[in-house]
């Protein structure tokens, strides 16, 4: 499992309930108003990633009091493969 960091710009409507964020093929999780970073931007992190190989998703929709849902913000993107671990080096003269 991987720390994963979400941020993104807020949204400005007075009627702003929350948010809703999907990793990947995971379940939709209403993570409702999230503290704001120093630069100013919503932020989500979650300490339960699972990379899957090749291309990741994230959505992020916003919705109201009335329970309205945005259209989804979706990025994508290749998380880096894990280091490498169990090096051993010797030198022989």
């Amino acid at each position: 499992m991987a720390k994963l960091t979400i941020t993104w710009d807020q949204n400005a409507e007075t009627d702003l309930a929350g948010y809703t964020i999907r990793v990947n093929d995971g379940e939709e999780v209403d993570v409702g108003r999230p503290s704001v970073n120093a630069e100013g931007k919503v932020e989500h992190v979650t300490d339960d990633f699972e990379p899957m190989g090749g291309e990741n998703t994230v959505e992020v929709r916003a919705y109201d009091t009335s329970r309205n849902i945005s259209s989804p913000t979706v990025h994508v993107f290749n998380p880096p493969p894990k280091a490498p671990t169990g090096i051993a080096v010797f030198f022989v003269e």
